[in-house]
């Protein structure tokens, strides 16, 4: 999990830019800005937290080696590496986009959103689909999953209000 926490730094930081620079645009009454520095902190999280997830994993043995010497310590390590940081990176698209609507003062939908997606999918799934299909890879596999079906959330949300804002505006 160190090496996820070190990957959820880059989204953090492109997660701060993204709702500095978008309500201040968004303020200004800038939406062309507001849509670029969207693709901007989006494109960069995605890109920099891929390169370093996949960096981990690919090295996996090398980076659980600073941690444990334990076979069986380095085979749960790199299904955990293969399969949660591998695909980190898709919780940019949550993360991003909902701190592109925070900085539109829309703060409620992302919230309701990612508490749904990360929250009570996750219970779902621990409870509904851990339970037939057995393994530790099928447990991890929660987060891409809950990590996709965020992302279609709140990326939506934020379609929908740019859509919205535009129409106005027109």
């Amino acid at each position: 999990m160190h090496f996820e926490y070190y990957c959820y730094f880059i989204i953090q930081g492109f997660n701060g830019a993204a709702i500095s620079f978008i309500a201040q645009n968004y303020g200004a009454g800038r939406m062309d800005r507001v849509h670029r520095v969207f693709w901007i902190c989006m494109g960069s999280s995605l890109a920099f937290c891929a390169a370093f997830n996949w960096l981990f994993a690919w090295q996996d043995d090398f980076f659980l080696g600073f941690f444990s010497d334990v076979p069986m310590v380095h085979h749960f390590g790199a299904i955990r590496m293969h399969i949660v940081l591998a695909c980190q990176f898709i919780a940019s698209s949550y993360e991003i986009a909902g701190s592109s609507l925070r900085g539109m003062g829309k703060s409620l939908t992302p919230a309701v959103l990612t508490v749904f997606g990360t929250c009570l999918l996750r219970i779902v799934w621990v409870y509904g689909v851990s339970p037939v299909w057995r393994g530790y890879d099928v447990l991890m596999m929660v987060y891409p999953v809950s990590w996709v079906v965020t992302g279609l959330l709140v990326l939506t949300a934020y379609w929908l209000f740019i859509r919205k804002k535009r129409l106005a505006l027109n």
